[in-house]
């Protein structure tokens, strides 16, 4: 199918723009009624080591790697289906879509 080798805009993208430091952020209390202070988590972002993509997930960063590699790691187990996808959403429609007899959208012209 034409949709599987498509992103599909599924992946997180965040612009480079958009990779600042958050800054640290305190909480007001003094020691005794155990206030604290903390920091924000920075933003930690995973980079594509082929394209300027980058992911805030290190598992978006994976799933986007089979856009280069052309591995369909998901292949559709019912038998006689030689199907393989790229991302485990687009299994799973394929799967309801194709061999599922549950069909929950209905024509109401029909």
């Amino acid at each position: 199918d034409a949709g599987e080798a498509e992103d599909e805009g599924e992946t997180e993208y965040v612009p480079p723009a958009q990779e600042e430091e958050e800054e640290e952020e305190d909480i007001e209390g003094d020691d005794t009624a155990g206030g604290r202070s903390r920091a924000a988590k920075s933003a930690t972002f995973h980079q594509c080591p082929i394209c300027t993509r980058s992911f805030k997930k290190e598992s978006r960063l994976r799933d986007h790697m089979t856009t280069h590699t052309g591995v369909r790691p998901y292949p559709c187990t019912h038998p006689g289906c030689d199907k393989a996808y790229k991302r485990q959403a687009h299994l799973t429609r394929h799967i309801r879509s194709a061999h599922s007899k549950d069909k929950p959208y209905a024509c109401p012209s029909c």
